[in-house]
């Protein structure tokens, strides 16, 4: 298709498009509704960084950065569904906990303080772990690179505090509870680890 042509909708187009009773003319690929901009592009495909149409598609943030950043800060770190998962099958095991100590470093997500234990649920991407869903995006690296490996500077700081305070670190991560058998492992995992921890933390 030419990057000038004149657009007629289909008749089932027109009956769903809040664009049909509009008469656009001669149009080419800028003067189209954004939405639209697929139409006249030569793959009829929607147009990206690869593809040859000189106007390409720029994909745009609807948030200004001050608005993203405080979105992006009420992303929960508390009360996760790994987390949530983790708790419930512990508590059907029969142990007992406390939740997101403010009083210990890093905030821990379970304690268990007669045995001083503590566990941090983590997730892949935001705390760096070494699989598919811990891989640092390709794109704003300048961004992504220096944030993410500072939480996971945080997290080491964090818990280096709380074994010199005594305590026993364990951690889960996200992508370790995303089945029942896996959770179930960590379960286990933990229930061994508490089982050697006699009560009062000695």
């Amino acid at each position: 298709m030419n990057a000038t042509a004149s657009f007629r909708p289909s008749t089932r187009w027109k009956n769903r498009s809040p664009f049909a009773a509009m008469d656009f003319g001669p149009l080419t690929t800028t003067s189209l509704p954004y939405t639209m901009r697929s139409v006249t592009c030569p793959s009829l495909k929607w147009c990206t960084d690869s593809c040859e149409e000189p106007n390409r598609r720029k994909a745009m943030d609807v948030f200004s950065s001050r608005k993203r950043s405080a979105i992006m800060r009420k992303v929960g770190s508390k009360n996760t569904k790994p987390e949530l998962a983790l708790r419930s099958a512990l508590h059907r095991r029969g142990h007992r906990y406390g939740l997101h100590a403010r009083d210990l470093p890093g905030t821990p997500d379970l304690v268990f303080r007669s045995r001083k234990v503590v566990i941090q649920v983590r997730g892949c991407f935001w705390h760096g772990h070494a699989c598919a869903n811990g891989r640092q995006p390709k794109s704003r690296k300048g961004y992504w690179g220096p944030k993410l490996d500072g939480n996971k500077r945080r997290d080491q700081r964090n818990d280096a505090r709380l074994r010199r305070l005594g305590w026993t670190v364990i951690v889960v991560w996200e992508c370790r509870c995303g089945t029942s058998a896996r959770l179930e492992r960590q379960v286990k995992r933990i229930s061994r680890i508490l089982d050697s921890k006699p009560v009062g933390g000695g």
